[in-house]
């Protein structure tokens, strides 16, 4: 039995990176947010910060004007809203905590997964020739390791 992709995540996954929308500001969003979570240990983030988070985003590089347009209030209320859409599309899960009863945000594997996979888009690893050149220069060096076999030994 073959597993479809689209069995595994929610319909409306993608939907928030699709054309005429906005993108950009849910990718930024959504790398942000996975960055927040690099140094915390239990893995969830309190729903207020991960909104601040946001919301400085949206201070610092969104046109004031754009969310102004969509009826928002104030930078807050459109973050929430960035949330909101998060929890619809599966991206990120409110859970609550039992000994506070705090609003805890949680990214789903899929997402952890989306984020990683447009950080590579965005900056590609390097893959580092360094160690294989180096170790080439000390077996051609090194003319007892290929001596007894020179063209086999000296090629490998």
């Amino acid at each position: 039995m073959n597993i479809n992709l689209f069995d595994k995540i929610e319909n409306n996954f993608f939907n928030l990176l699709s054309s005429n929308s906005n993108n950009r500001l849910y990718s930024e969003c959504l790398i942000r947010i996975y960055k927040l979570f690099e140094h915390e240990v239990s893995y969830r983030i309190s729903r207020e910060i991960v909104r601040d988070t946001i919301s400085a985003y949206i201070m610092s590089e969104v046109d004031e004007d754009a969310w102004k347009n969509e009826a928002f209030s104030s930078v807050n209320d459109y973050s929430s809203a960035i949330i909101r859409n998060f929890y619809d599309s599966g991206w990120l899960i409110e859970e609550v905590d039992d000994v506070t009863y705090e609003k805890q945000v949680v990214m789903s594997e899929s997402s952890i997964a989306l984020a990683e996979f447009i950080i590579q888009l965005i900056k590609p690893s390097k893959t580092e020739y360094s160690s294989f050149v180096y170790n080439i220069y000390n077996r051609l060096n090194n003319r007892t390791q290929w001596e007894s076999n020179p063209y086999t030994l000296a090629l490998k």
